[in-house]
């Protein structure tokens, strides 16, 4: 369960990355960034039934990510809204990403209207869960749908994966910790990097 956006990156061999600020001629790669989503097509390719949960706008932009669900094996469940999709746009010269987010359909979207019993558990079965760190920082809609969702998963039994992956554009590593660690002991798997691990040991020995 999470959000995914259209991704920009500019061609490798385009003009050099100096330029891309200020000539709007440099040709970009149009693609589909998002973590869950990324993970659900990489199961579904090794043949693992696979089901994407998010809120996607109704439309052509919205067509895009459900069309690559569709061509990748993976069933998208959720619901689609009037409104718009997330992007984000790469900045070599910057070094950084640029997010378009706070305006999406994902981060405005009514969390009373995901029925998470339905979602995660369609005739009955009990299935793994995977959630990241990403979504309860995009917005206080995301952080309600996450925890929902968190909920119904430790209540059906469900086996619980959570990739930390730290965004430090959302929110520091010591917000997102103080979300995270109530669930780490209903957790089956826990997916982080060793910049994050550093970034937690340091973060208890604080506490201390």
């Amino acid at each position: 369960m999470g959000e995914t956006m259209i991704r920009f990156a500019p061609l490798e061999d385009a003009t050099p990355p100096t330029d891309t600020l200020r000539h709007m001629p440099t040709p970009f790669l149009r693609s589909i960034g998002g973590d869950e989503l990324n993970n659900s097509v990489a199961l579904a390719l090794l043949g693992v039934k696979s089901r994407w949960v998010s809120v996607l706008p109704e439309g052509a932009m919205g067509d895009i990510i459900t069309k690559s669900c569709e061509s990748h094996g993976v069933e998208f469940a959720g619901s689609r809204v009037p409104g718009d999709i997330g992007t984000f746009t790469v900045l070599p010269e910057e070094k950084t990403v640029h997010y378009q987010r706070r305006n999406s359909t994902f981060a405005l979207h009514d969390p009373g209207t995901l029925d998470w019993n339905a979602l995660f558990f369609p005739a009955g079965a009990v299935p793994w869960v995977y959630l990241t760190g990403i979504t309860p920082l995009v917005s206080a809609s995301a952080r309600a749908s996450w925890d929902n969702a968190l909920a119904c998963a430790k209540m059906r039994g469900a086996k619980i994966s959570l990739d930390l992956n730290h965004r430090k554009q959302l929110g520091s590593l010591a917000d997102l910790y103080d979300i995270v660690k109530p669930h780490l002991s209903s957790l089956e798997l826990l997916v982080l990097s060793v910049e994050q691990l550093g970034g937690l040991v340091t973060l208890a020995g604080q506490q201390v």
